[in-house]
């Protein structure tokens, strides 16, 4: 098992101060502009074996809350569920929630070029 952490707080300051201290979270991933906030906070698990392969991965902080907000409770903390199955050789066969593929938007803002979000994604 490889565990792994990732813990990304931000210090936002809008000098236009909007009234409920939000910028517009379309277009914005740290929407946030009322001090110092935690983005996301993750811990995860993987597990590698010959044949069989997993990971798991819950979130917490304003990302999951302004992304996951409309997903059923239970879920809305987790952020990567998968589990894999070796067919042959080098092929596997994997179910589950991934990370997206899509853009160069990422949760994890140290792989992530730009603090805007990506439209592609969308």
């Amino acid at each position: 098992v490889r565990w792994s952490a990732y813990v990304e707080p931000y210090l936002a300051i809008d000098p236009a101060m909007p009234v409920d201290h939000r910028r517009p979270s379309f277009t914005f991933n740290h929407a946030r502009t009322s001090g110092l906030t935690l983005n996301l906070a993750r811990l995860g698990a993987h597990l590698e074996s010959t044949h069989l392969r997993g990971t798991i991965a819950i979130h917490a902080g304003t990302f999951p809350q302004d992304n996951q907000g409309f997903e059923e409770p239970g879920l809305q903390a987790l952020n990567e569920a998968q589990v894999g199955v070796r067919v042959a050789g080098k092929t596997w066969l994997d179910a589950g929630l991934f990370p997206s593929h899509l853009g160069a938007e990422s949760a994890i803002n140290l792989t992530n070029p730009t603090l805007t979000r990506s439209l592609v994604a969308e």
